[in-house]
């Protein structure tokens, strides 16, 4: 497939990501042949919302099962969505619980739900992308990242109406694995983790996490870190 042939992809700053043909091409994440296997059994298992592993072309890039759709960047405005994007997550989790993937942890989770990671069609989300962080660990990871990426608390917003998504999201998800009276808590840590993780990575040298620091990725994340936190009362109390 020669350049002229693909098709430059909106692919964030970390991997660079084109469209060639039916396929995406992906410059190679270190954990390639774990996260192969894993869509691999995915699919095995019924699950269709997530793109297919075809193997690695001649320069070295994984290929990937192109997925008709869009992705988006801002926060989800539509019920209906966040239910949908959160029965996905259950069966994600739920397929991989107690398998040789998920190790000594719960399951494995995607690591990074968010709008940017969602392919939609006719306005719902069809499949998640981009599973290069996916590993072993805590449903209530996942599902706190989620509340978060999908909602995107911050100024302007109203706190009932964050929590009333919010409960919404983990009641679709099942309160068998969350309580409401976590969530807070646990959103706050995964925005902590991000900015943390973001500035650890830019130090180590990482350019595209240089770029995002430069961009201001980690304050405005910490700008959301506080409006939480300051509203967090008035949450908990609204999802109580």
């Amino acid at each position: 497939m020669s350049g002229d042939d693909e098709v430059p992809l909106d692919g964030g700053f970390i991997n660079i990501v084109v469209r060639a043909g039916d396929t995406v091409r992906r410059s190679m994440p270190a954990n390639a042949e774990w996260v192969h296997a894993l869509l691999d059994h995915l699919h095995a298992h019924g699950f269709d919302a997530a793109p297919r592993p075809l193997g690695i072309d001649e320069q070295g890039r994984e290929i990937l099962s192109w997925i008709d759709g869009e992705a988006r960047r801002g926060p989800e405005p539509d019920d209906a969505v966040l239910a949908e994007v959160m029965r996905l997550a259950r069966r994600v989790h739920d397929l991989t619980a107690g398998t040789d993937f998920a190790g000594d942890q719960e399951c494995v989770i995607h690591g990074d739900l968010s709008p940017r990671n969602t392919i939609y069609r006719g306005g719902r989300p069809v499949a998640f992308i981009d599973w290069d962080v996916a590993r072993p660990g805590s449903r209530r990871w996942d599902v706190s990242r989620a509340c978060w990426q999908y909602v995107d608390p911050g100024a302007g917003c109203d706190p009932a109406e964050v929590a009333r998504r919010w409960r919404l999201m983990i009641e679709t998800y099942g309160l068998d694995v969350i309580r409401p009276s976590a969530l807070v808590g646990d959103v706050l840590d995964r925005l902590t983790e991000n900015a943390d993780g973001i500035e650890a990575e830019a130090a180590a040298g990482s350019q595209p996490h240089v770029r995002l620091v430069e961009m201001g990725a980690p304050a405005s994340i910490r700008m959301v870190h506080r409006w939480v936190s300051e509203h967090r009362a008035a949450i908990e109390a609204a999802l109580a």
